[in-house]
């Protein structure tokens, strides 16, 4: 509050407050189904083996975001529609909204492009 009075709260500075958080857009998030999020940095460093040798056009975080979930698509395109696979994901300003299915579905395929590229390494070393 603004007289720094113990217990008493003003409705308006609260709400201004939990605004300038982002507490609210959490909330909303979390409501509407999206359990994982991601800034763009963090997808980016935990997906980029979903879209080897692709560069966006861009060099927003963004762009390249979008490029890798692009790239994703298709391998998801076994599990889910089309639809039903970027509906799944969500890219914001500054983070990426994944529900569970499609965050299930792109580590699954994270862990398969990480095998394959152990798998290839080990064999140009024998």
């Amino acid at each position: 509050n603004q007289e720094f009075v113990a217990d008493h709260f003003s409705h308006d500075v609260v709400l201004d407050q939990l605004k300038s958080l982002g507490v609210l857009e959490a909330v909303r998030v979390s409501r509407s189904g999206f359990s994982k999020s991601y800034s763009h940095e963090e997808f980016i460093q935990r997906y980029h083996v979903l879209a080897p040798g692709k560069e966006p056009e861009s060099t927003c975080p963004s762009s390249r975001c979008i490029l890798i979930i692009g790239e994703s698509i298709s391998m998801m395109m076994e599990s889910f529609s089309k639809d039903e696979g970027t509906q799944g994901i969500q890219v914001g300003t500054r983070r990426v909204f994944l529900r569970q299915n499609q965050a299930d579905a792109l580590d699954t395929l994270r862990s398969k492009a990480m095998i394959d590229a152990a798998m290839t390494i080990q064999r140009g070393a024998r």
